[in-house]
């Protein structure tokens, strides 16, 4: 019972789909051509300092790559104690982590827990205002639904990797609304 009411949470990268890979494509190439270009352009001017300015070039492409890599380098966060779940975005940069919670819900408020696959029907009829998608993948195989209310009355539907650890907590807290069924993780 106390295993319960302990802090699970389980986090998991973003895989990168055709708009996050373009996004790192041209980060990528703003990495390597604002040096080249610097470069080119102090050669060209013929100034002394010529070293000291490449220290600065190579700190200055660090400093760009930490506050722009960061929003292309992303994974879903989402923690369960005592039936409040979290929803959180990590964003990964030279090993720092930045969380950015996106919302909080209580289990025992949602309508509905169960596969993405099997309530396709049951979340058009809910017709969500609001949508958290905190999948890893669009296709991924353990994808669960959660829907509820939030605090201002609007109905949200939130999307999640399940495991067999939150789909068990889900079920304490909200036997009606979870549907559990065997899942990977």
């Amino acid at each position: 019972m106390s295993e319960i009411t302990e802090l699970y949470d389980f986090c998991q990268p973003v895989k990168p789909d055709g708009k996050m890979k373009l996004k790192r494509f041209f980060l990528i190439c703003l990495y390597v051509i604002l040096p080249i270009l610097a470069l080119f352009l102090i050669m060209f001017t013929k100034q002394k300092g010529f070293v000291v300015f490449g220290g600065f070039l190579v700190l200055a492409d660090a400093v760009v790559y930490f506050f722009t890599w960061r929003f292309v380098n992303l994974e879903t966060y989402y923690s369960i104690k005592t039936g409040i779940v979290t929803y959180a975005v990590i964003q990964n940069v030279f090993q720092h982590r930045i969380k950015k919670e996106k919302m909080q819900f209580a289990v025992k408020d949602c309508t509905l827990i169960a596969p993405k696959a099997a309530s396709e029907d049951k979340i058009a009829e809910f017709k969500p205002e609001i949508v958290y998608n905190g999948l890893s993948d669009p296709d991924v195989p353990d994808a669960y639904v959660a829907l509820f209310c939030d605090a201002d009355g609007k109905r949200v539907a939130y999307y999640f990797d399940a495991t067999a650890e939150m789909l068990k907590r889900c079920r304490f807290y909200n036997r009606e609304a979870t549907v559990v069924t065997q899942v990977r993780y």
